[in-house]
């Protein structure tokens, strides 16, 4: 909305179609926020500054760059799941992770590619159908012996084994382990990590067997 003489008051329709974009990844960095809806940095910051006036998002600074979080009242405005951001996603680690995954996510929009992100491959030629989760097996079955290890001890699962056991060796804590992996039980949760460290932390091997 404009005042007189053209003077920005609030949040316009493409504030708001920005804020939507934003309730996706609820973090992203100001600059893939601007490419994702086709802004340049003078409009970008101009949305960004409405959107924080009007309370519906929040900027946060760290050594990278500015980011904006969506408030709770910005997930309402934009009939978005109740709730505010993790405090998590807009410290350390937790924004660089948010950081990257806006710029993934403004590629995808930019290229307007809807529906999965990973897609399954036809001839050499890219397909719109979601890659299967064998697929995923043989890519990381592959990937291993490459590096010398057995094939036959990976699977499409040691990804999350891998995430979900690195995650605890580091100290971070189970119910932040569930969230980003989506376990709903800690004892699913728990059974990646002891699969993981059957090889990693294997008794045997510490005493020389």
């Amino acid at each position: 909305m404009s005042g007189r003489g053209g003077k920005a008051r609030g949040p316009g329709i493409r504030s708001m179609d920005a804020l939507r974009w934003l309730s996706r990844v609820e973090v992203a960095g100001i600059e893939p926020l601007g490419h994702a809806l086709g802004f340049g940095w003078r409009a970008t910051y101009s949305h960004v500054e409405r959107l924080a006036k009007a309370g519906l998002l929040e900027r946060v600074h760290d050594r990278e760059g500015s980011v904006v979080a969506i408030s709770r009242e910005g997930r309402r405005a934009v009939g978005a799941d109740s709730g505010g951001v993790r405090v998590a996603a807009t410290r350390g680690s937790g924004l660089r992770h948010a950081r990257a995954v806006s710029w993934v996510t403004a590629l995808l929009t930019l290229r307007g590619r809807d529906g999965p992100a990973f897609r399954r491959l036809s001839h050499d030629k890219l397909t719109s159908e979601r890659i299967a989760g064998d697929g995923i097996a043989r890519m990381v079955k592959r990937r291993a012996g490459a590096a010398g290890y057995a094939p036959e001890l990976f699977s499409g699962h040691s990804l999350r084994s891998g995430f979900a056991t690195t995650a605890a060796r580091a100290g971070v804590a189970e119910h932040r382990i569930m969230r980003q992996g989506r376990w709903t039980t800690s004892q699913a949760m728990r059974g990646y990590i002891q699969e993981g460290e059957l090889f990693v932390d294997n008794p045997s091997a510490k005493l020389g067997l």
